[in-house]
């Protein structure tokens, strides 16, 4: 029977591990078509998931504490049946009397309505398995942490399976459906699981000091000889705060790592994955019965790995090698924070509160880089805050090594290091400016603090070097500003030769508009994507030329450039789903394109779906869709749903212009496959600057889709060098079924 509930509770916790993981990008992509892409719907999901997920642990934490074993497995497994009502899962709406209230308030009783209860039961699961595991007769009772890295496998599956397996094969209704067999199954098993351990209850299998007590008897003959040792240290509140740090960093790290590598290296859809599966990967080694990688053999080495993240932080935002020290300073942190984590667990009596501390922490971490950080930080301060964080958590610097060698090896190390640091610093310490000066007082702080050994030191001088030139800006910005759609900046650049100002705003290291202020006459010519020969110019100066005026509807508003191309008596609304896009457009001491135009125009915030969809059939005569930087590929804005709309809210000589460049996917096919199954007309054209006034207006390489009910337009575009019938080479895009990896890049 032991064996049997062995295999049975590690089913059971690696198959609702994978459900987690499913269940969250599947509800991301129901919520899309009827919430839109504001932030505001992510950061209520967040909050949904984190606080269920807590509420599941600190429900097993306190039943399991307050109830006895036999009454605890009979209250879950009737949870279990009556959480069975809501499948299978979808959305459920509310009634519309209550559905106008608060969005966010709407969103949350929405989703308690169509997920809490299997959501907040699986949850439940990990933890609670493991408690009653622990009640058995088997020789690895006495230890059960191993079971958290058969869920974390289970969770990197899940986490791996749905964009590469699940949203491919299935549309939205077949994967609900799929998820609540899977949930149906996961419910079988933990009911079976519970009467195993209850029939071990009754035949005295198991022996409880009094009802009101989960403490259990260790098995002496068990080959786990940590256990023991640790259930003999006391529970003290700074051992549980200690749990929720060693969990909050790493988890508060891996959000901040995904952060920079997806904003400032390559926008690769999907590469949030990678930082995720490594995060999952150093809690499988840590809790693992035989750990591949001990984390006292990285110990020694968390110091010098913090010291070279420092000396990298003088590197510009972009470098790919600074980004590939952040991801292995994160492996480190993850393998000996987790480790120490793991090395620290106590007793089967406190296994399920123990548990609640880990979770906390996690839930705290995300928090603090997913709603805390962006609301009150300028910048991506976070991850040097995170840095200084995991050096506060240790309480010695370790040696590394014993004998003279290493010895010799960390002081010139510790020279190289903060020795051309320093230099470095001093040279640009001239300028006088805070961040170079705190950062040469820092790398001095932080050689003697090393030398000395002294981790609170070493955390300061972290401090000193890090936070200062990551809060502070630049000696050429004019302008910053951060939402949760991310960092907004506009910088200037000169050319004192020839007097040419030019003013760039940029998401991360991505170019998002570009004006030239000086000389003034150049300020009303549009550049970048947007000049007079690029697509989308082309297309947008044809489409309705022969009208007195244009009604033009423009999602995404940027800098404001193509509002260049409106006529007298055009109407050019824009809509832009982030306030602090619309605040820089309209600052004339940044950008003045909004004032260049001769028609009127105006800014409508929100999701540009969404906000369209309320207008009447018919208003425009042209659609711009302009709202897919290279960093952010809204998905339900190419769907045939959202086409749909864009294509009914045009009059009957009406375009949709589709801006598609993008340097990771090749979205031509996507609105080509649409225009085919609707059988309208449509042309791409993929242009980069060849002439020597392109180069001088700085296009850049432009890739356009146009839909349009003008025959007439499509015949004037095809007599245009560098457009063609646009490529259908993929499934038409719904919003029940789409995949980004049908169009991904792979040159």
């Amino acid at each position: 029977m032991s064996q049997r509930i062995l295999i049975a509770c590690s089913t059971g916790v690696f198959l609702s591990a994978g459900l987690v993981f499913l269940i969250q990008p599947l509800f991301a992509r129901l919520l899309l078509p009827e919430f839109g892409g504001s932030p505001s719907v992510w950061n209520t999901c967040t909050v949904f998931f984190q606080a269920t997920l807590l509420l599941g642990y600190c429900y097993t934490w306190l039943s399991t504490k307050w109830l006895s074993p036999g009454k605890q497995i009979a209250l879950h497994c009737l949870l279990l049946l009556l959480t069975l009502a809501q499948l299978p899962v979808g959305l459920r709406f509310l009634e519309s009397d209550v559905a106008s209230t608060s969005p966010a308030f709407r969103l949350l009783i929405m989703l308690t309505l169509s997920i809490g209860g299997p959501y907040f039961a699986v949850s439940t699961t990990t933890p609670l398995l493991q408690h009653w595991f622990s009640s058995s007769k088997h020789k690895l009772a006495s230890d059960p942490y191993f079971f958290y890295s058969i869920s974390n496998c289970g969770s990197i599956l899940g986490l791996l399976s749905y964009p590469f397996v699940v949203e491919r094969l299935f549309d939205l209704d077949a994967q609900g459906l799929t998820w609540s067999i899977g949930y149906g199954t996961l419910v079988g098993l933990t009911i079976f699981c519970g009467v195993l351990t209850a029939r071990e209850l009754r035949d005295g299998a198991i022996a409880s000091s009094d009802n009101n007590s989960d403490e259990l008897l260790i098995d002496k003959n068990s080959s786990s000889a940590a256990a023991p040792k640790m259930a003999e240290r006391p529970m003290t509140s700074l051992r549980r705060l200690r749990w929720v740090v060693l969990a909050l960093v790493p988890s508060a790290m891996m959000l901040a790592v995904t952060t920079r590598i997806t904003t400032d290296v390559a926008a690769v859809p999907l590469l949030w994955v990678l930082p995720l599966v490594a995060y999952l990967a150093t809690y499988i080694n840590a809790f693992a019965r035989r750990p591949l990688l001990k984390f006292e053999r990285l110990l020694p080495i968390l110091f010098p790995a913090l010291m070279v993240a420092a000396w990298m932080s003088l590197a510009g935002p972009g470098s790919q090698l600074r980004a590939a020290v952040e991801i292995v300073l994160f492996l480190i942190c993850g393998i000996v924070l987790h480790g120490e984590l793991a090395a620290d667990r106590p007793s089967t009596k406190y296994l399920t509160e123990y548990y609640f501390w880990m979770s906390l922490g996690g839930c705290l971490g995300g928090i603090l880089v997913g709603m805390i950080a962006p609301a009150i930080f300028p910048s991506y301060v976070e991850f040097p805050l995170i840095l200084v964080l995991a050096a506060l958590t240790q309480h010695e610097c370790p040696a590394g090594g014993p004998g003279f060698g290493w010895k010799v090896a960390r002081i010139v190390g510790t020279l190289l290091l903060c020795g051309t640091a320093m230099i470095v610093c001093f040279v640009h310490v001239w300028a006088s400016t805070l961040a170079t000066t705190s950062q040469f007082v820092g790398f001095a702080a932080l050689g003697v603090c090393f030398l000395m050994g002294h981790p609170r030191g070493i955390a300061l001088a972290l401090a000193l070097v890090l936070i200062p030139a990551a809060l502070l800006p630049g000696t050429n910005s004019l302008a910053r500003k951060r939402t949760f759609f991310g960092v907004h900046e506009v910088t200037y650049q000169e050319d004192a030769e020839i007097g040419l100002r030019l003013h760039l705003l940029a998401h991360g290291t991505t170019i998002h508009g570009e004006q030239v202020v000086a000389p003034a006459e150049l300020r009303k010519i549009p550049r970048t994507y947007y000049v007079p020969t690029g697509p989308i110019g082309e297309a947008l100066t044809l489409a309705g030329k022969e009208k007195a005026s244009r009604k033009v509807a423009l999602i995404g508003l940027g800098s404001g450039a193509l509002m260049t191309y409106s006529k007298k008596g055009d109407q050019f609304d824009f809509y832009e789903i982030d306030p602090a896009v619309r605040d820089i457009a309209e600052d004339p001491n940044l950008f003045t394109y909004l004032l260049c135009g001769e028609g009127k125009q105006r800014v409508i915030i929100g999701d540009g779906r969404l906000k369209l969809a309320e207008t009447k059939e018919g208003t425009y005569d042209v659609i711009v869709l302009d709202a897919f930087g290279s960093d952010s590929i809204p998905i339900h804005l190419l769907t045939a749903e959202a086409l749909d709309i864009f294509m009914s809210r045009l009059k009957s000589d009406g375009t949709l212009i589709i801006h598609i460049s993008n340097r990771h996917l090749d979205l031509e096919p996507v609105p080509g496959r649409y225009a085919a199954e609707r059988n309208l007309p449509a042309l791409a054209a993929s242009k980069a600057a060849t002439t020597q006034l392109e180069l001088a207006q700085g296009q850049r390489p432009t890739h356009a889709v146009v839909i349009s009910k003008s025959e007439k337009l499509i015949a004037q575009l095809s007599r245009l060098k560098g457009w063609h019938p646009p490529r259908k080479n993929t499934p038409l895009w719904t919003d029940s079924h789409s995949s980004v990896l049908d169009v991904l890049k792979f040159e």
